[in-house]
């Protein structure tokens, strides 16, 4: 998988605005056949241009996933997205 780097910059931005936010990313790993899809539960911690952090607050874990493996965000409460002429609560 290849995303473009304005892909990325979007993904990034959208996640930092929702920093402490809870989220399900549902994630591929196609060379996995253990780990072919998974979901991580959790709290947003983190995020750069090729990863993700979150933290699992029922099994004390913290998660760094890379970008390049991840399907989706689900949000479990209200999210904040930003345009360049525009930011709004969705």
């Amino acid at each position: 998988r290849v995303r473009s780097s304005a892909a990325s910059d979007v993904y990034k931005d959208s996640s930092k605005l929702n920093k402490g936010r809870k989220i399900k990313a549902y994630v591929s790993y196609p060379d996995s056949s253990a780990w072919q899809n998974k979901v991580y539960e959790g709290i947003i911690e983190e995020a750069g241009r090729d990863h993700l952090i979150i933290r699992d607050n029922t099994n004390n874990l913290w998660y760094l996933i890379r970008i390049i493996y991840l399907n989706y965000v689900e949000f479990m409460e209200p999210i904040i997205y930003s345009h360049s002429f525009s930011e709004k609560t969705y």
